[in-house]
Order: structure tokens, then sequence, then C-alpha cells
């Protein structure tokens, strides 16, 4: 199963840095890799559980901490079982601000992140998940780009906006894809943003699902 096998070696790059237009700078760096650090602990806390009460504050600590990730695991599982079938979303042409109504979805293999118009299915943008360059909420993004976004959106709007890109794996020389999603609020830009990062580390591991 996903869970039993996610045990990331790698770490976290530096463009992951944060989940949210609530927190910024180092602690959005924080928060992002305290939840990749909690999805390559998952399989080593999977077992050997015990319900016993905990006798000193380390194992209490030691207790929060399989909490976390449990939590976690669960967030991540019904992502991608959402995923898997196809999930509605917004997607923003940045020099237009033009707007489309459009689905992901994740590959039975946890490879690829496919985006495709809603009405047609025609496809707009496919990202390998273990080649992501950037995954990155609004506050995140370079100060033009943000200009951009605030431009043709609005500031409200413009906050709620999630980036992912990925330039293909290497040697191949792929174009850059790029999708730039405007979340219904931002606890789904910080559910988005943090389980596409997990699933990218699990992609980059090159293991079956």
């Amino acid at each position: 199963m996903f869970a039993s096998c996610m045990a990331c070696k790698h770490d976290v790059s530096p463009y992951c840095s944060g989940v949210n237009g609530c927190i910024s700078g180092q602690a959005a760096a924080a928060a992002r890799s305290s939840a990749a650090a909690a999805a390559a602990s998952v399989a080593a806390s999977a077992d050997g559980r015990s319900a016993s009460v905990p006798s000193n504050p380390a194992a209490g600590e030691e207790n929060g901490n399989r909490g976390e990730k449990d939590r976690l695991r669960s967030l991540v599982h019904k992502f991608t079982a959402e995923a898997l079938k196809g999930v509605d979303c917004t997607l923003v042409d940045p020099q237009t601000g033009a707007k489309m109504q459009a689905v992901y979805r994740i590959d039975s293999e946890v490879r690829w992140l496919c985006f495709t118009a809603k009405e047609s299915s025609l496809p707009l943008a496919s990202l390998q998940l273990p080649w992501i360059t950037r995954l990155a909420a609004y506050v995140e993004l370079p100060s033009q780009d943000q200009e951009e976004l605030l431009g043709c959106l609005g500031p409200s709007e413009a906050a709620r906006c999630v980036e992912v890109s990925s330039v293909g794996s290497a040697g191949k020389g792929q174009e850059l894809q790029r999708a730039i999603l405007v979340m219904q609020d931002m606890p789904d830009a910080e559910r988005f943003l943090t389980c596409i990062e997990v699933l990218r580390l699990y992609a980059a591991m090159d293991a079956p699902v």
C-alpha cells in the first residue's frame, strides 16, 4: 500500500518553502519541511504501535509525533484517492487573466500530475512529479509573477493561487510544463501544496505503489 512504503530518503529542495499565504519566510519553509519529514517516517511508525499511556514526557512527545504522521498519512491518502478519479479545479493564464475550468489527475503509478479541460478533456499540462521544479503559494512567487497575478485577478483570488511546474526528466529536453491554480480557499491551497510535495518525494523514490 502507498502508506506502508512511503519512506522517502530525499531532502526537501530549496523551492519548497511554504504552504499558504498566512505563514511566510522561514516559518513557511519549516512547515513544509515538517510535513515532508513526517511523510518520510510514516513507514517506520506504521508497525509496533502501542496503546499504552506514556509514562514520561518524551514518550508523550513521541505519541504526539505519531498522531501527526497518522494525520498526514490520512490527508495524503484521501488526496491521492480523489486525484486518481479526477478533481475539478480552476486554472488561470497569468498573461491574459483568462480562467478555465479544468480537472487534475494523478496516474495510478503516482508519476504524473495531468491537467485537462473539463468540457473538452483536451490536455492542458502534464507534469512529472519527480521533476517538479516549482511548487509554491502566491506569497512564495517572484514579485514579478505576483504583480502579474494581481493585475489579472485582484488581491483576493491572487492570494489563493498556487503554481506547480516541471521541466520533465533530465536529458529529454522537454519544455516547461506549468499550471497556476486558483484554489477555493487557503486551507485548500495548503492541502494541495503539502500533498503534492509528499507525492513528489514518493515519486522520486522510483518505487512501485
